[in-house]
Order: C-alpha cells, then sequence, then structure tokens
C-alpha cells in the first residue's frame, strides 16, 4: 500500500474515533456558563451576529462589554461557522474533530523530515488513536485549533529550511502570527524562533534575512488586532489580558505551601482578601491584569526563597503522567499513555538535538517548540492540556527511542541465532 492511502486511512480512522468519542460524550451539549468554554462561545456568538467582540471577563460586571481578555483565532474561527450554519454547538466540535485528525498528516511530515519515513508513519497513526486527543476533540476549547496552527507553522520553518524562499518565510510568518492570536503563550515561540534562525542560517546571508522576516511576519499580524485593543482601551495590548492575571494564579501563597498545588495554580482572588480586593475595584479587565501583574510581581520580589521550589514543582507538574483533579478512569488513561511516551520522548531527546546541531539538521527546532512549553510551565503554571500542542512532538521522540530499542534487540536476537 502507497504512503498516500495509509496517510488517508489514518486520518479516516483519526477523525473517525474522534466523532465516536465527541456523540457519545454529547454533539451539541453547551458549554458551562462560567467556564472558559463559555467565553469563547459566547465571543463568537457575538461575533457572528455583527455585535463585535465582546462578553464576560472576570470581575467586570458587564458580561457584555468589548474585551481582550482571551486572543482571537478561536472564536473569530467558530464564528465563521455560526454565521454560516447558526449557533450549533456540533458543528464546532466536528470541525475540530477533523482538524485534529488531518494534524496526523503534519505529524507524519514533521517526523519524516526530522528522522525518516517509519517514524513519521508510526508516530501518525499513534496519534490517531491517541486518547487524550479523543477527549479534547469533545471539548470547546483553544487546543484543537492552536495545536493545528502550531504545528503547521513547524512544518512550514522545516520547508524554509530545506529551500529557503521569501514565500516559504513569509507562509512561516503568518502562521506564527496566527498561532500567536490562538494562544497566547505560544509568544515564548519569538525568542526562541531567532536562535534557531540565528544559527540554522548563520553562513547563509540571504536564508538568514529571510529567516529574520518569519518573526518580522508574525508581528505584523498582531497589528490588526493591537490596534483595535488600543482603540478600545487605549492601551497597548497586543494578545491579552489574561498574562498578569496567569502569573499570579501560579505564584503566591498557596501554590507554595499547599501540597495539592505544587506546581499548579489557584484563581487569583482565592488567594486572599486583600488579593480579591485590589482585583475587583478595578471594573476594568486591563487594569484588573495590570494589578494581577504587580502583585505577583512583588511576591516574587518577596519570596526569592520560594524560586527554586517553584520552578521544580512546575517543571516536574509540567510532565508528569499522575494527574491528580480528573476522574480515576481519566487518570489511568492518562498514565497509560503519556507515561510511556514521557520515558521513551526522554530519552531521546538530547541524543536527537545533539545530532541535529553536528549535522547542521534543522529538526533541532522540535526541541525547542517542546521547551517552549516547559518554559511557560515554570514561569506561570503547569497545565496538562497546555501540553496538548507538543505531545505529537513528543510521540515523534518516542518512536525514535522505541524503534532504536527495537532494531538493537532484534539485531541482538539475530546474532544469537
Amino acid at each position: 500500500m502507497s504512503i498516500r492511502w495509509l496517510l488517508l486511512a489514518i486520518v479516516v480512522i483519526a477523525i473517525s474515533l474522534r466523532l465516536g468519542v465527541a456523540v457519545k460524550m454529547g454533539l451539541n451539549t453547551g458549554p458551562r456558563p462560567g467556564s472558559d468554554q463559555y467565553e469563547y462561545d459566547t465571543y463568537a456568538w457575538n461575533l457572528a451576529q455583527g455585535r463585535g467582540y465582546r462578553g464576560p471577563s472576570p470581575d467586570v460586571i458587564d458580561h457584555d462589554h468589548l474585551t481582550a481578555y482571551r486572543p482571537p483565532v478561536t472564536s473569530v474561527t467558530w464564528a465563521g461557522l455560526y454565521y454560516i450554519f447558526g449557533h450549533r454547538y456540533d458543528l464546532v466540535r466536528v470541525f475540530h474533530c477533523v482538524l485534529d485528525g488531518i494534524s496526523a498528516v503534519i505529524i507524519f511530515a514533521i517526523g519524516r523530515r526530522c528522522f525518516n519515513e517509519r517514524i513519521g508513519l508510526i508516530s501518525a497513526a499513534i496519534w490517531a488513536v491517541w486518547p487524550l486527543g479523543l477527549l479534547y476533540s469533545c471539548e470547546l476549547l483553544s487546543e484543537l485549533i492552536a495545536t493545528f496552527v502550531y504545528l503547521f507553522f513547524l512544518l512550514a520553518c522545516l520547508w524554509f529550511a530545506q529551500h529557503p524562499t521569501g514565500l516559504r518565510a513569509l507562509t512561516s510568518g503568518i502562521l506564527l502570527g496566527i498561532a500567536l492570536m490562538a494562544r497566547s503563550n505560544y509568544v515564548v515561540m519569538l525568542p526562541l524562533v531567532l536562535p534557531w534562525v540565528m544559527w540554522q542560517f548563520r553562513r547563509q546571508p540571504r536564508a538568514l534575512a529571510w529567516g529574520l522576516t518569519i518573526l518580522a511576519v508574525s508581528l505584523l499580524c498582531l497589528a490588526p488586532w493591537t490596534a483595535r485593543n488600543y482603540h478600545i482601551f487605549g492601551k497597548l495590548i497586543p494578545l491579552s489580558t489574561t498574562a498578569g492575571s496567569a502569573l499570579l494564579q501560579g505564584n503566591n501563597d498557596i501554590v507554595a505551601t499547599n501540597p495539592a498545588y505544587y506546581g499548579f495554580s489557584i484563581w487569583d482572588t482565592k488567594i486572599n482578601d486583600e488579593v480579591t480586593r485590589q482585583l475587583k475595584a478595578p471594573n476594568d479587565e486591563y487594569e484588573r491584569d495590570r494589578i494581577a501583574r504587580r502583585l505577583a510581581i512583588v511576591w516574587l520580589k518577596s519570596h526569592r526563597d520560594k524560586w527554586f521550589f517553584l520552578v521544580q514543582a512546575k517543571f516536574r507538574r509540567s510532565l508528569t503522567p499522575f494527574l491528580q483533579q480528573p476522574s480515576k478512569s481519566r487518570r489511568l488513561i492518562y498514565f497509560v499513555t503519556w507515561g510511556p511516551i514521557l520515558v521513551l520522548a526522554g530519552l531521546a531527546f538530547f541524543p536527537t538535538l545533539l545530532d541535529f546541531l553536528q549535522r547542521g539538521h534543522p529538526g533541532w527546532l522540535i526541541h525547542l517548540a517542546i521547551a517552549h512549553y516547559i518554559i511557560n510551565s515554570i514561569v506561570f503554571y503547569a497545565l496538562s492540556r497546555y501540553r496538548y500542542p507538543i505531545e505529537g512532538l513528543c510521540i515523534i521522540l518516542a518512536c525514535v527511542s522505541a524503534l532504536w530499542l527495537w532494531d538493537k534487540l532484534r539485531g541482538v536476537h539475530a546474532a544469537s541465532t
């Protein structure tokens, strides 16, 4: 069977499994009020009705105000579906299932370009049946769209490295810009892509110049959204008004002293009464986030003795296969799937990184892509679903280890017989 047909079969299986789980869990079930899903949906439906990007944000009394609380790509995408088909959650979930199924092709392409066709195919096949992907496809969140764009950006960069042209640099930059507006934590990729470009093309001045345009184009993509936010708030808001709150959620007395929250977060208005009073006082999302950022920085400066503890706790929680909050069945699924991938990917991470650097291969970009998640977790806090965009990359590295071990064992067995 040709590679094309194998990939088609993998994508069909991936989409079918995701749709099956989505139907089982409620294809047209609406989001719970007050949840992240509810906020994304409210913004999208208001956009579809021509009312602008408006809806609730924390501690703002008016739940129908123009907002910059969340980056726009997810809600804008849903708004397009709502505008055409009406306010239907089933179509959003079907769209997510299809998009995540197609991501298997991107994972195959990344695996093949970085290693070989066998690695790419096995990685895509694992992604097709990846239980966490099946679960996330049912949820009305940003993970599926953000993951697809992020993986596509990485693949575009690898295409660019193979044959640096202006068009490929432009494509990579646009994809990174879209990714930033899908999930603001991808902003960490900007300083990570820079050393990749500088090192990878250090002996190719023309390619280096084109590579730097990837970053420039990605920032230009933010310009319309940033200008819109400045027009509404009179403040510079490049992405969203969540960073300060996220910083405070992951750096406070509770996460530093309560074992249940080590490496994790607690909602900022639950830290103590004084913090709650200060955050609720402005009735403005920009000011609220600014105050949260100031409180977090003050706490970090006055608790330098906690820095090492926070770093190691967040690092461990960012990668752990042992979940604490969900149901027992979901914790078990997570352990038996992510656990082996984590071990095998860990074995391959540094050897493959060193090999790519020694050979001048651009594949070490995937190591930087994984590092971006860990850096985000250490600065803010670790949450398992935020890891989803890098799990496909970890599957690729895990396959490298698994096949190396398999080939070694087979060779030993052949020699002994």
